[in-house]
């Protein structure tokens, strides 16, 4: 059985200033739809994770969730590795090395948007239940991404990316500034013994389609 994996891509670029920097600590839930070329063929994908973590201030992520395939439902952990640009995906207890999606590494500690990439401003909801917020599009080598991010706190909302190897679109939801748990970032045994073992250049198969 093949199972298919996104991990969450904030971007990050280096020599420009910022108009908007994420929390460096935050955690919530992530959903995703997914659209994806399989061997030629179109593929949907659904995926929930209900337990999103991000540090930026360690350089590391970690997602746990559901991912929705072909009337299979598949329990999925990944560990990332902002700093090597590599992630770790444990699946029925078999880990694999896979490089990040996007080339993106925290600078300062943070995840920021430069103001040149700024090209929406509006809100969500209806009458006096609205929430104010910034969209950005992100060109990158393959494809281009557009972001929104409340204007307060620069917070995610939600997320859209096009590469090569499909079409991503992403809600984040339930948001909380702070880790509750830090050992969300620790791996199993079965993910460290492939530490050190690849760099990302020598990691090749996609990281949105392992099979196991």
């Amino acid at each position: 059985m093949e199972t298919y994996l996104l991990v969450v891509s904030l971007v990050v670029f280096v020599g420009q200033a910022y108009s908007c920097c994420m929390p460096q600590k935050l955690e919530g839930k992530v959903g995703m739809s997914i659209g994806l070329k399989n061997n030629g063929d179109p593929l949907g994908i659904t995926a929930m994770y209900d337990k999103w973590s991000m540090d930026t201030t360690i350089a590391k992520g970690y997602l746990s969730g559901t991912l929705y395939i072909k009337g299979y439902e598949v329990h999925q952990e990944i560990f990332q590795d902002y700093s090597q640009g590599i992630q770790y995906e444990l699946v029925m207890e078999n880990c694999t090395v896979k490089p990040l999606p996007l080339a993106f590494k925290p600078v300062g500690g943070k995840f920021c948007m430069p103001p040149s990439s700024k090209i929406m401003t509006s809100y969500n909801g209806l009458a006096d239940d609205t929430l104010d917020f910034d969209m950005y599009l992100i060109p990158f080598h393959g494809g281009q991404e557009t972001m929104s991010l409340t204007r307060k706190d620069c917070a995610p909302l939600s997320e859209s990316f096009l590469t090569q190897e499909g079409i991503f679109n992403i809600g984040f939801m339930g948001l909380t500034e702070g880790i509750t748990d830090p050992s969300v970032f620790d791996m199993p045994e079965t993910c460290k013994v492939l530490q050190g073992s690849m760099r990302k250049r020598d990691v090749r198969q996609s990281p949105f389609i392992p099979s196991i």
